[in-house]
C-alpha cells in the first residue's frame, strides 16, 4: 500500500453549497424547520472553559440541543451549572463512576467523554465501562476521523468528528495530524448511512471544530453531521466565561494549551492548543438568533423543509480559493 490513504481531503473553505429550484418562498416560511429535537437547533457548544458561564446558559439552554459544561473544575462547579440548565455533564479518563452518578443525579442527560484522540483503546475501555450508562443518559465521544469511527461507533450515541481543525488547536501544526472535516463528516455519514439500513444502529455525527462562520455550520450539516459544535462563536458573546478584554476582545484559550495545561498541573510540553484575543460576536441571544436565520436561509435555497431534506437536498461543488475568496464580504 502507498503512503497516501486519500487522494485529497476537503475543509469548509473548498466548497460552496450549490442553489437549486426552490419552492420554499420565505426562509421565515411556517413549514422551514431548522430544528433538531424540540424546536433545538442542530448545534451544542463545546465543552470549553472559554463558554460555560450561568449567563450564557441561561441565553442558549432552550435553542441549543445541547448545553455542555466542562470538565477542568470541580464537580461541585459542574454541577452547579448543570442544576442551572446545562444539560450535559463532562468526564475524563480518570474520572470514577461516582462523578457520572452525581453529574446524573444533579440532572445531566448527557455525558460527554471529553478526550483529544477518540481512537485510543483508553476510550474503547473507557465506554465499555459507561455501557450501563445509555440507559438513562446519551454517551458522547470523540474526537474520530472514519478511520477510528468503525471502533467507536456501537459504543456510544453521539461521536465528535474532525481532529486539528479548531480555531484554538495546534494539532496538525505540532504533530501533523489531522483531517479535511468536510471529508471526515462525509466519509462517517456514509458507514452512519449504511449500518443505520440494516437495523444495526450506530453513533450519531457531531462535527466538532473549525466552525469560523455561521455558513459552516450549514456545509456540516449538508456533509451529514447530526449536529454541530461550535466553539469560537460561542466564546465570543458577552455573556460567555471568557474574559472581557476590552468591549471589542474577549481572552479564548484552546482547552490544550499552555495557559490550561499550567492550571491543571500538566505537563508544559504537551501543547495542542493555543490563546489569545477574539472578536466579541455580540449577545448570545442575537447570535443564535442568526445562526437561525442564515440556517433557514440556506435550507431554502436547496428547497429543504427538515433537517433531512436538507442533507438529502443539499450538494456541494468543489471551488478554488479564488473561487471561495471571491464570494466573501470586499469590504
Amino acid at each position: 500500500m502507498g503512503k497516501f490513504e486519500k487522494e485529497l481531503q476537503l475543509s469548509y473553505d473548498d466548497v460552496l453549497i450549490n442553489p437549486t429550484y426552490s419552492t420554499i418562498r420565505s426562509r421565515f416560511s411556517n413549514d422551514l424547520l431548522p430544528y433538531y429535537e424540540n424546536n433545538c437547533l442542530p448545534i451544542v457548544n463545546a465543552p470549553m472553559d472559554s463558554i460555560c458561564s450561568e449567563k450564557f446558559i441561561n441565553e442558549a439552554k432552550d435553542k441549543l440541543y445541547v448545553v455542555f459544561s466542562h470538565r477542568f473544575q470541580t464537580i461541585e462547579e459542574q454541577i452547579k451549572h448543570i442544576e442551572l440548565g446545562a444539560n450535559g455533564g463532562v468526564i475524563g479518563l480518570t474520572d470514577s463512576d461516582d462523578i457520572v452518578d452525581r453529574l446524573i443525579r444533579a440532572g445531566a442527560k448527557h455525558i460527554l467523554l471529553d478526550v483529544a484522540n477518540g481512537g485510543n483503546i483508553a476510550v474503547i475501555e473507557k465506554l465499555k465501562e459507561l455501557q450501563r450508562y445509555r440507559k438513562i443518559v446519551k454517551l458522547w465521544a470523540g474526537n474520530i476521523t472514519e478511520s477510528t469511527y468503525w471502533n467507536i461507533m456501537r459504543l456510544c450515541d453521539y461521536v465528535r468528528c474532525g481532529i486539528g481543525n479548531g480555531g484554538a488547536c495546534s494539532t496538525a501544526r505540532q504533530t501533523s495530524i489531522g483531517c479535511g472535516i468536510i471529508s471526515t463528516i462525509l466519509d462517517c455519514r456514509e458507514i452512519y448511512d449504511e449500518w443505520n439500513t440494516k437495523n444495526k444502529p450506530c453513533a450519531k455525527i457531531v462535527a466538532d471544530g473549525g466552525i469560523k462562520n455561521n455558513g459552516d455550520i450549514c456545509k456540516a450539516l449538508v456533509a451529514g453531521a447530526h449536529l454541530v459544535m461550535v466553539g469560537k462563536l460561542f466564546a465570543g458573546t458577552y455573556e460567555s466565561a471568557a474574559p472581557l478584554h476590552d468591549i471589542n476582545f474577549k481572552k479564548y484559550r484552546g482547552m490544550a494549551s499552555e495557559e490550561v495545561n499550567t492550571i491543571t498541573n500538566k505537563t508544559k510540553y504537551s501543547i495542542e492548543g493555543v490563546s489569545g484575543l477574539i472578536p466579541v460576536t455580540g449577545y448570545a441571544k442575537d447570535v443564535l438568533e442568526q445562526m437561525e436565520s442564515n440556517l433557514r436561509s440556506s435550507m431554502s435555497y436547496v428547497d429543504a423543509r427538515t433537517l433531512k431534506e436538507y442533507y438529502n437536498n443539499g450538494k456541494f461543488i468543489k471551488v478554488t480559493q479564488s473561487t471561495y475568496q471571491t464570494a466573501q464580504p470586499q469590504i
